[in-house]
């Protein structure tokens, strides 16, 4: 089994982000918030530990967890390490797909 490296990452949050983008569709009032937390939610890269740990070596967003509900709300009800890194992978990996979005529709745009 070979690691899982940055570039499979990437591929695999523009997979989800053009997934959604299809599901939700691009006119102006399109929500997309929902669709990311429920695609993103069962993905490999969160809940796997160890790809949840290398997420966040990859991911410019790593501190989007703390960022929008705080230390004490990533921590609360935890059960080990595990839980902590698939908490935090979920909200990068949440920021990651949402900057993929607004990037492809504005690719789209121009």
């Amino acid at each position: 089994m070979t690691k899982p490296t940055a570039h499979e990452y990437y591929s695999a949050v523009n997979s989800i982000a053009a997934g959604i983008i299809e599901e939700v569709g691009t006119d102006e009032y399109a929500e997309y918030s929902d669709a990311v937390h429920e695609w993103v939610d069962g993905s490999q890269w969160v809940i796997y530990t160890y790809r949840a740990q290398l997420l966040l070596t990859f991911s410019s967003n790593s501190d989007a967890g703390p960022d929008e509900i705080g230390w004490e709300g990533l921590v609360s009800g935890c059960d080990g390490w595990s839980d902590l890194y698939s908490r935090g992978a979920y909200f990068a990996m949440c920021a990651d797909v949402s900057e993929a979005i607004d990037r492809i529709l504005d690719e789209a745009a121009a």
